[in-house]
């Protein structure tokens, strides 16, 4: 398949594909048929260096180099085997939610890969999508997980997903940009995203294993692994050259459950995050105390004017009583 996933062509016993263009495991599990596109499952995107590969560089794409690469037969059956064995590694677990089937993927490739890419089932990427981010990483060794920017595909549907478009274009173009700037992404979102594999699996065990108040966290899986990344020192980025489309609710009730499960993910990784803001810029710092606290500041407003709203109508009531209480007191000396 050109331009895409993979694209493959053998030439006397050797394949030649483009090392960011490289494999895809789908690692979905599932304790019963579903359908493509639910959203529950997840797919990780391979590149690895090899002995077996010999690289030229490659200036057709932008005007700009990029690696292309010789993967001899016997890589070639490594991957294929790899990912037979995740397949059969990920069928036989039970189903236990994205960030188990996402920690299966990852037990089971180990050390076998130098970048891992992540994204949802629901995700469409564009054909150059993993080119940009792995462009990103080999840049900067400085850099530990880069994201790109997530488009709504459905925008149409409802009013809505129209205006979840066109705030995700915000978090993504504004927020996510400025954050990269510094060299500080909160999180590099889920439906798009590359991590440094070596480092990825250092915190393995315990991004996996996180526990909130005694309760295993099953949620928030994408930004608690840009907060692991983040602990170590690194630093995260975003760019828009990497672009991807994914569906968002198109009922309210639905977008509801979602943003509510997101709001609790993003406070329980908040007081994770701010463990960590010595060891970066200190826009970090700044945007997280005013994202952080906004919330709040908005909630005591708001009870402030209800409240004292309440209190001004019940002193005038008061007031007003007294006052008409006193007249008829005083008519009734009058007439007496």
């Amino acid at each position: 398949m050109k331009n895409g996933r993979v694209a493959l062509k053998k030439k006397s016993a050797k394949a030649k594909f483009r090392v960011s263009q490289a494999l895809r495991v789908p690692a979905r599990v599932s304790s019963g048929p579903r359908l493509p596109g639910s959203g529950s499952g997840s797919e990780l995107t391979l590149a690895r260096e090899h002995p077996d590969v010999t690289c030229h560089p490659d200036t057709r794409h932008r005007g700009q180099k990029s690696p292309v690469c010789q993967f001899g037969a016997g890589t070639e059956s490594y991957f294929l085997l790899l990912r037979f064995l995740l397949f059969l590694n990920v069928l036989a677990s039970r189903w236990g939610g994205k960030r188990e089937v996402m920690y299966t993927a990852f037990k089971a490739l180990g050390d076998s890969v130098d970048y891992v890419q992540v994204c949802d089932s629901d995700t469409r990427l564009d054909p150059m999508a993993l080119l940009e981010l792995v462009r990103v990483l080999d840049d900067d060794p400085r850099v530990g997980a880069v994201g790109g920017d997530v488009r709504i595909l459905n925008p149409l549907d409802s009013w809505v997903s129209f205006l979840s478009s066109l705030r995700y274009w915000v978090a993504f173009n504004v927020e996510r940009a400025c954050q990269s700037y510094f060299h500080c992404v909160s999180c590099i979102s889920g439906p798009l995203g590359l991590y440094r594999n070596h480092l990825l699996q250092q915190f393995l065990e315990a991004w996996y294993n996180q526990k909130f108040l005694g309760t295993h966290c099953t949620f928030g899986d994408d930004r608690h692994l840009t907060n692991r990344m983040l602990s170590m020192g690194y630093a995260t980025k975003y760019t828009s050259r990497s672009r991807c489309y994914s569906e968002t609710p198109a009922s309210f009730l639905r977008w509801l459950s979602q943003q509510t499960r997101w709001s609790k993910s993003y406070f329980r990784e908040w007081l994770y995050n701010a463990l960590w803001w010595h060891r970066h810029h200190a826009w970090m710092t700044y945007e997280a105390v005013v994202s952080g606290l906004f919330p709040f500041f908005v909630a005591a407003a708001g009870a402030g004017s209800f409240l004292g709203y309440w209190a001004l109508m019940l002193t005038l009531y008061w007031v007003g009583v007294r006052r008409i209480c006193r007249r008829r007191a005083g008519g009734y000396r009058v007439q007496v």
